[in-house]
């Protein structure tokens, strides 16, 4: 009997891999856990072309697909769409982020989750979250970037004025002296949940500041890259270093979807894998 039971799951967990692509990863962690972490990215050939209606296409996908789950009740959020909530030990995905510059959103799947995800038809790829870590940039000179400061193209000075970067990293340090008036915005805080402005915090790492001061620097001698640009803070990153890639992608969403607002045209993201450069991580 328990070699039957056992063969029937094999052919159900590989019958999930080709229906849907899923990382292998997903199901060894289901396997001994209850539930995994993972982004799922559902497919957009039929979504409209305009950027307006493609945002909207995709909110109607994802709350199509969300409306078939048991979703987490501590983790719900009112602007998410219809969803059926599920208790605090019976649900089938812990919901995190919901995304519009990929068809996707994140959080925790149990096993009972992913099947429905597979059987619901809409799925392209289920992955796992990665843990990304922070890695230093190089300077302005290495760059040569200092050379086009003396040039300028229509009467405006190639040093980043008028423009706003979007830092994703471990947050900013705005009273840093060489960083003092280039922030648009309080840093914007997406570590585990929705992206918010929270002007109660800064950088508890320091390496967001290291970043923001290689883009905007205005100290005389360090000076950054694009030393004329504004800045938006955007914490994806804990104190230790340690960023989810749901987390970024959230990041990368909110400096995408205020664009026009704060005419931010540079996305900064220095961060990399831990499974594919095991150097940047602690061992």
């Amino acid at each position: 009997m328990r070699r039957v039971v056992w063969v029937v799951l094999v052919l159900f967990l590989v019958g999930l891999v080709s229906a849907a692509n899923v990382d292998q990863e997903v199901l060894d962690v289901l396997d001994s856990e209850e539930e995994v972490s993972v982004i799922v990215v559902l497919k957009d050939s039929d979504l409209g072309v305009s950027s307006v209606d493609k945002k909207e296409k995709i909110q109607e996908k994802q709350d199509e697909v969300l409306r078939k789950l048991k979703i987490k009740e501590k983790e719900v959020d009112n602007n998410a769409g219809p969803v059926v909530a599920g208790t605090e030990s019976d649900y089938d995905l812990d919901l995190k982020h919901q995304y519009s510059v990929i068809n996707g959103f994140s959080g925790k799947v149990t096993s009972e989750g992913l099947e429905k995800l597979m059987d619901e038809g809409n799925v392209e790829k289920v992955y796992t979250i990665k843990e990304l870590h922070i890695n230093l940039d190089a300077s302005a000179p290495l760059m040569r970037a200092d050379e086009a400061w003396n040039l300028s193209q229509d009467g405006i000075t190639i040093n980043g004025s008028g423009e706003t970067v979007c830092v994703i990293d471990t947050g900013i340090d705005f009273s840093h002296p060489a960083l003092i008036g280039r922030n648009s915005t309080c840093v914007v805080d997406c570590v585990g949940g929705s992206c918010l402005e929270n002007c109660s915090i800064g950088d508890d790492n320091g390496h967001g500041t290291h970043v923001a001061g290689t883009v905007a620097s205005t100290n005389a001698v360090y000076r950054g890259i694009s030393y004329g640009a504004n800045l938006i803070g955007a914490k994806v990153c804990n104190s230790a270093g340690s960023c989810s890639s749901a987390d970024v992608i959230a990041g990368i969403d909110w400096c995408k979807d205020n664009k026009a607002l704060y005419n931010v045209s540079v996305v900064s993201i220095s961060l990399g894998d831990c499974s594919t450069h095991s150097s940047y991580c602690n061992t």
